[in-house]
């Protein structure tokens, strides 16, 4: 597929999961930041009495994730698109939000089209194992305009945040964190990006607020790199 030439959309009055019509894709290199926490996504269900505002941050980091990788602008029917893709290829489950292999699933079938490829997946028992090795393989896929795809606790359980870009700052490295859902024990009430830093155990501190974000070892991270 061409890059950048058109994109097959999900439609969902189809009967099969790989039944798309095409539109154009176009690339702006000005992301955007998409918030599901919003009453608009409390009206689009995400199987079984769950909607996308309460569960779809699997969809949202990803997409979060592409608009840095990529510069494409995710229109409201793209994001509704993936979540289709989501539920009907098995990455989402009720109760336990959407798998991060939604990210693999989604670059197998569309990464071409919008030009990014998955790099390395994690996944780690003990976060006692965690070095700066690790940080530093993030240093290298930020450098090269790539994304982070990181699972954290919440109070509800996990959540999946992005991690999009670096900066040199004070002395030390700092994370650019999109959340798609904001948070007080997060970033902050109403804040969907600040930068972090990250400690060798891979847990984030936010800047603003000074609130510990703990990762997810048993769920690791995975890697989202640009085509180019």
């Amino acid at each position: 597929t061409e890059l950048g030439a058109n994109l097959w959309v999900y439609e969902p009055n189809h009967t099969s999961a790989q039944r798309f019509t095409l539109h154009p894709i176009s690339f702006s290199n000005n992301p955007k930041i998409h918030v599901q926490s919003t009453d608009y996504w409390g009206n689009y269900s995400y199987l079984k009495g769950y909607t996308m505002k309460e569960s779809a941050c699997g969809v949202f980091a990803l997409v979060n994730a592409l608009e840095y990788v990529t510069g494409h602008n995710f229109s409201d029917e793209e994001i509704r698109s993936i979540a289709q893709f989501a539920i009907d290829n098995g990455y989402r489950t009720a109760g336990n939000g959407t798998s991060k292999e939604l990210a693999v699933g989604f670059a197998n079938h569309y990464g071409e089209v919008y030009g990014f490829k998955m790099g390395s997946t994690y996944k780690y028992n003990s976060k006692t194992s965690v070095n700066r090795s690790t940080i530093e393989a993030f240093n290298k896929v930020l450098d090269q305009g790539g994304a982070i795809y990181l699972s954290v606790t919440s109070s509800s359980g996990g959540h999946i945040v992005s991690i999009v870009g670096k900066r040199y700052n004070n002395g030390r490295n700092e994370y650019l964190l999109v959340d798609s859902y904001p948070s007080s024990n997060r970033l902050g009430s109403g804040v969907s990006s600040g930068y972090v830093t990250i400690d060798d155990q891979l847990d984030l501190y936010s800047i603003g607020n000074d609130k510990k974000i703990v990762t997810k070892g048993s769920l690791g991270y995975y890697t989202i790199l640009p085509l180019r």
